[in-house]
Formats: structure tokens, sequence, C-alpha cells
């Protein structure tokens, strides 16, 4: 008999740590809104944007002395 359940994943790919993030009616609105328009997972698009932006060295918007 086949074993059941979810197939393992690549440890290279495993993403099991968590950020927490506190967001506003509308804020949370404008992410889901925009992961829509780009046709991926709102998860993916919080990603992706949050890397593109470390990656680059942006400030975040509000950081003390910027």
């Amino acid at each position: 008999m086949a074993k059941m359940g979810r197939p393992k994943v690549a440890e290279r790919d495993y993403r099991g740590e968590f950020i927490t993030v506190r967001l506003r009616p509308g804020e949370k609105r404008a992410i889901l809104k925009a992961a829509r328009k780009s046709g991926r997972r709102h998860t993916e698009w919080i990603r992706d944007a949050l890397l593109s932006a470390a990656r680059r060295g942006v400030p975040a918007i509000g950081a003390r002395g910027v």
C-alpha cells in the first residue's frame, strides 16, 4: 500500500519561518488587491515585495533616521 500524506519538501525549498505583521483593514485590502492584480497569492506577493526591498537596502517608510 502506498504511503499517504503530504510529500516531503526539499530542504532548500522549506519555508518554516514566520513574521507576523499587524495591518489596518485598508492596508490589508491594498495588499490583497495588488496580489490579485499580479495573479499571485498574497503570501507570494508579500514575500517577493519584502525580499526585493531588503535586497535593494530600501529603508522602511517611517524608519528612524529616514
